[in-house]
């Protein structure tokens, strides 16, 4: 049975989920209220769910990147980054020059800020936080960016027009590694077994996938198709790449809902042909905002009416 760790009732509604890094195994950070006077990224006690320390940005933060080291992160907002460090969340350096708009991902590499807005159409924005300047890479690449195996590349997505590219950081040259045109919804990266996951998109608009995707990232890249006997729209992968966590999803009465409710966490043994070992269902009246398979955390929220308060709680499966 998972373990509850606690319960932590906010005043304000969070209108970003929790990120979690698994390397920090004491901390999580919370991001964004719906006041934007107030908008805050948290930095809260992983065992207690206590704020340990806070940094205001007073608008909406799109995305938090970290350092290989895990020492500083940085925040961007509409025209902002903030270079913050990592324990205290103290400002470091703030740009406010040529900044890439409209990110929604993005990676810490150093001196640089790989920067992606969600549209496919959108080249991939390479920030130097010493100049300023901007280099843009035209690719049809989308969200999101990953780390890549190799520490002088970087993997960028795009789901909307299946593709999965490899980019240089040196010459900023670029290596389509998925050739199959598959339209992916959710992604995870698993550094330990070298693979990519990525979720199959239904064409139907009204249903949900039920096949994920092994990509390998090493040379000759080939892909897997796992088939499951139930549909689902979120993955996770531990971190010794043998469970993959799935978000299942039951359909509600189509008379009096057309949406998804997300009711169940699965997880699957990857070598056992995706047998499921174990299962967590979501309790009444909450909703799944986070869950990571490496470090073995289920968030679940509760939103009241009016938006005055919301309520997360964290279970160790």
């Amino acid at each position: 049975m998972p373990e509850l760790l606690w319960t932590k009732e906010f005043k304000e509604r969070f209108c970003n989920h929790v990120i979690v890094v698994p390397e920090l195994r004491s901390v999580f950070y919370l991001n964004g209220s719906n006041m934007y006077a107030g908008m805050k990224i948290r930095r809260l006690d992983m065992h207690s769910g206590e704020e340990l320390a806070n940094f205001l940005t007073r608008a909406h933060v799109y995305d938090l990147a970290f350092s290989t080291d895990f020492s500083e992160v940085i925040a961007n907002t509409e025209r902002r980054l903030f270079l913050l460090s990592s324990m205290t969340l103290s400002e470091i350096l703030r740009c406010e020059t040529r900044v890439p708009a409209n990110t929604t991902s993005m990676l810490h590499l150093g001196r640089m800020v790989a920067m992606k807005g969600f549209s496919p159409g959108t080249a991939v924005s390479m920030y130097d936080l010493n100049s300023k300047q901007v280099k843009r890479i035209k690719l049809r690449a989308g969200v999101p960016l990953y780390r890549d195996i190799h520490p002088e590349t970087f993997l960028a997505c795009c789901s909307k027009n299946g593709s999965v590219w490899r980019i240089n950081l040196d010459t900023y040259d670029s290596e389509n590694l998925l050739a199959k045109q598959l339209f992916f919804d959710g992604s995870a990266i698993n550094h330990e077994s070298k693979t990519l996951w990525l979720s199959e998109e239904s064409m139907n608009l009204y249903e949900l996938t039920n096949k994920v995707h092994r990509l390998s990232l090493v040379h000759p890249f080939m892909i897997e198709e796992f088939a499951l006997d139930f549909h689902f729209k979120k993955i996770s992968v531990t971190a010794d790449g043998n469970f993959l966590w799935v978000a299942r999803e039951t359909r509600c009465d189509i008379e009096t809902c057309s949406n998804y409710h997300r009711s169940h966490v699965c997880v699957l043994s990857i070598k056992e042909g995706m047998k499921q070992v174990k299962q967590f269902e979501i309790p009444d009246e909450e909703d799944l905002g986070h869950m990571d398979a490496p470090s073995g955390l289920i968030f679940t929220e509760r939103r009241f009416s009016g938006g005055e308060r919301f309520k997360l709680t964290c279970w160790k499966i």
